[in-house]
């Protein structure tokens, strides 16, 4: 830690302002956060510990209890928008898990935070159904490169459940057809490797012999009118859109 912690009977004893440091540094260095979000984190923390801190300005997370963090977030509820509220959970519970892994405390407090439910309903958007997944897939005319590579598109979208920004990133160099896998990289930079089932596989394959035009990139995705260029987040959106 970057100050001067104080061990006493009740555990760790840390200032507020030494626990922010090291969390702002922790998260720029292996969240590869930027410094936007950083300071975003930093100040909704930094109000949950001035909660939790004693006049000189220190805490000892050891103390505090799962009913605290959960009453903390939910006590906000009727002041926050959903969108802010979702942002509070999200910082507090990054923070939460720092300390545990930094030894401040002996338990893992982030399911204490639990999920906030941001649609306007108040309640989960319901998935597709079989059928009307079926019928969103038979959307694209196969016949035509685009209709190739929209199905292969919302083919991936579906089985992987990708955001429209990793299937925008996606490279052939991330593709992995020995073992059948997927290289993505999402928010945050955080790199995770996903399996790659035979049906978007098939499909995409028969993208790039079939359907995606001679180019320089390297990105999997391309427009065909200009020819070869990187298909963007907000296209691949549209295209589900247009398909939906």
């Amino acid at each position: 830690m970057s100050g001067d912690g104080v061990i006493g009977p009740g555990g760790c004893r840390l200032l507020v302002e030494d626990a922010l440091s090291d969390f702002g540094d922790f998260l720029m260095a292996y969240k590869g956060v930027t410094v936007t979000t950083r300071e975003c984190y930093l100040r909704h923390v930094r109000t949950f510990l001035s909660e939790l801190a004693d006049p000189s300005g220190a805490i000892d997370l050891q103390v505090v209890s799962a009913l605290r963090v959960r009453s903390y977030v939910t006590d906000r509820g009727g002041r926050y928008a959903p969108q802010s509220l979702k942002l509070i959970a999200t910082a507090v519970r990054s923070f939460l898990r720092f300390a545990w892994m930094s030894g401040w405390t002996d338990a893992d407090l982030t399911g204490a935070v639990g999920t906030v439910v941001t649609h306007r309903s108040g309640r989960l958007p319901k998935a597709l159904s079989a059928e009307q997944m079926r019928r969103l897939l038979a959307t694209p005319d196969r016949r035509t490169p685009t209709g190739v590579r929209d199905y292969a598109l919302l083919l991936l979208l579906c089985r992987l459940g990708l955001r429209a920004g990793e299937a925008a990133g996606l490279r052939l160099d991330d593709i992995d057809w020995r073992s059948g896998e997927l290289t993505v990289v999402g928010k945050g930079s955080r790199v995770e490797r996903l399996p790659l089932p035979v049906e978007p596989g098939e499909a995409i394959v028969a993208w790039l012999t079939d359907g995606r035009p001679e180019c320089d990139t390297r990105s999997v995705f391309t427009t065909l009118r200009p020819a070869g260029q990187p298909l963007s987040a907000g296209a691949i959106g549209h295209v589900v859109g247009s398909a939906c």
